[in-house]
């Protein structure tokens, strides 16, 4: 038996964890999905199963969005629908925290900044003379030329230098040139060192801006996944497209080396996702749901032989909201209490183990 941590670790019930409802399927994984996701061509049943498929992934959308913004105290109204209308709530919520401190901030060029500007100028001789010339014009626009009689800068143009700063290190990202490469690198570290400073050199309110930049490095992952779903689906992002952008952030360091080791930023929900809330059918599965569907109804295809209908009428339960509801709490079980470390084993999918044995013997 795997100890409670172990059990907490488990992709599902870090979703269910999180707030994400799963099906049955989804909860143990394995032949029990791969036959789920078969019987959604199923009559009635495969009804049932796609919604509760659908509700978890609107689920997912805002468990994501809700962590984006957990750094800041903020979370999405429970009345706004996941989308494009959820995530432009999250970009407003984050900008109203960010315009709150901006008057009481102010960027100073310490002597730690200039020591660590000077290392970046430096490594920058190693690109050619013409992307020198590139990133000294970037120095001098986005940092020198900002710079008050006192050496520093407000909050405000500190935001928009740094706002800048990340907009041009996402435009040259998109270059497979090698001395563009090396710029974007040098290009997120002036940002970076930027941002050190400023929280280094705010103290009262660092912790505030320290959230407030967690948060924004979230959002761009989240705004990401949205802009890559298909229009049809209004900007409600599935878990590959969520997994895609995660693991393209634009972070500092070696982002794909995180992503291998599994620490990139909301990693810990992109990849449970993908584990369970991913279609377990690779093509169209026409065949397998046929034979499915075929077996559970006794070989009858679409008919519904009267012991195998009563057994999936009472699995239609399962995937309605309340019955994932009842489902999680007893999923949840084992990782609080030992005497229900066996609850799991009861949650097989209700008429879909049964119902297959039935129809196969007749």
């Amino acid at each position: 038996n795997p100890n409670f941590e172990d059990v907490n670790k488990l992709p599902a019930n870090m979703l269910i964890k999180e707030g994400v409802s799963l099906t049955p399927g989804q909860r143990l994984g394995g032949f029990t999905q791969t036959t789920e996701d078969a019987l959604t061509s199923f009559p009635v049943l495969g009804e049932f199963i796609k919604g509760a498929k659908i509700r978890g992934i609107e689920d997912f959308n805002r468990v994501v969005i809700n962590k984006a913004l957990a750094p800041i105290g903020e979370k999405l109204s429970d009345k706004v629908p996941v989308g494009r209308e959820a995530v432009a709530e999250m970009l407003e919520k984050a900008s109203n925290a960010y315009k709150k401190l901006l008057p009481n901030l102010r960027f100073n060029m310490d002597t730690q900044f200039r020591s660590q500007l000077n290392e970046v100028i430096d490594n920058a001789q190693f690109l050619s003379d013409a992307t020198l010339k590139k990133f000294n014009k970037i120095v001098e626009k986005n940092l020198v030329s900002k710079l008050d009689n006192k050496m520093g800068m407000s909050g405000e143009s500190f935001k928009t230098a740094e706002s800048t700063l990340g907009k041009l290190a996402t435009t040259l990202s998109k270059s497979t040139d090698e001395d563009a490469v090396q710029l974007t690198g040098a290009v997120k570290q002036l940002q970076t060192l930027m941002r050190e400073s400023l929280e280094r050199t705010n103290p009262s309110q660092a912790a505030q801006l320290k959230n407030a930049n967690k948060t924004y490095r979230m959002i761009s992952i989240v705004e990401d996944a949205s802009a890559k779903a298909p229009g049809q689906f209004n900007g409600v992002f599935n878990p590959s497209q969520f997994d895609r952008a995660v693991k393209g952030a634009k972070t500092m360091g070696k982002p794909k080396r995180q992503y291998v080791k599994g620490q990139a930023t909301m990693q810990e929900l992109s990849d449970p996702a993908v584990q369970r809330l991913s279609p377990t059918i690779p093509d169209s599965g026409t065949p397998l749901r046929g034979m499915t569907a075929a077996i559970a109804g006794g070989g009858g295809g679409i008919l519904i032989d009267p012991v195998t209908g009563g057994l999936l009428a009472g699995a239609l339960g399962a995937y309605t909201r309340p019955g994932s509801a009842f489902l999680n709490m007893l999923t949840n079980r084992p990782l609080s209490a030992p005497r229900y470390g066996k609850s799991i084993d009861i949650l097989k999918a209700p008429g879909i183990g049964a119902g297959a044995t039935y129809g196969g013997r007749n």
